[in-house]
């Protein structure tokens, strides 16, 4: 017989930050949802610079045949990791460690890539209380960046498209959204992983959820229902 799967959420609104009854603010490993921050950390380091297009042939990406021809705004709505190593890497770590720390993650000094993408590295993995990551994804829609604003706009794109047909939180089934994934291992539990999705509109409030069992594209689709409570409109 099956785990049953438990949903929490968090919430940034207009009354301020809840969470389900329960759900505390304690830290929390969140994946690939620090892949926005890393396109940050890179425009910062490539001042007028135009995001790279790559290929990815699953060799080092969670797909394992691999997405193909990716540019930044496919790579986010299809989460692929090669891609956002590549941008991890070609970003000096204490940029990388200073955006992803300004952004509320607890950060070493300096970083590698794959903890910077949100995959496990030999130092562990950067965490980041719930309502802290609500409001990095509310200034990320609502606050241009200092340096890089086009790359933002590129970021938003792609959380765009990751909300629609073919991107990991199409299981939304909402139109108005911005949206990011990530799946990341249970503690203490090989054979498991936990998923979660983050949904953010364009006056700022946002919904984070955590699906345990599940991955990033279940968890989507696991908040399809609260976000039709909770945002009927």
């Amino acid at each position: 017989m099956g785990v049953e799967a438990r949903l929490t959420t968090w919430r940034r609104g207009a009354s301020g930050y809840e969470a389900d009854p329960g759900a505390h603010d304690h830290p929390l490993s969140v994946g690939s949802l620090q892949k926005p921050f890393v396109a940050k950390a890179w425009a910062s380091t490539h001042p007028s610079a135009t995001p790279p297009g790559g290929f990815c042939d699953g060799s080092t990406c969670w797909l394992r045949a691999g997405h193909g021809e990716v540019d930044l705004v496919r790579a986010l709505a299809v989460s692929c990791n090669s891609y956002f190593r590549q941008l991890a890497t070609d970003t000096p770590p204490t940029t990388l460690a200073a955006i992803l720390g300004s952004e509320g993650f607890a950060v070493p000094q300096t970083l590698a890539p794959d903890a910077a993408v949100g995959l496990p590295d030999r130092e562990g993995v950067l965490r980041i209380r719930p309502s802290a990551l609500l409001e990095s994804y509310a200034r990320l829609v609502r606050t241009p960046w200092p340096a890089g604003e086009p790359v933002r706009r590129q970021v938003l794109a792609g959380l765009r498209e990751a909300a629609r047909p073919g991107g990991t939180a199409a299981g939304l089934s909402r139109r108005g959204f911005w949206a990011k994934t990530g799946t990341v291992p249970a503690p203490g539990d090989p054979l498991h992983t936990w998923g979660l999705a983050l949904a953010v509109d364009d006056t700022g409030w946002a919904i984070l959820g955590r699906l345990e069992p599940g991955t990033g594209r279940e968890a989507a689709a696991a908040l399809a229902g609260p976000l039709s409570r909770l945002r009927p409109w």
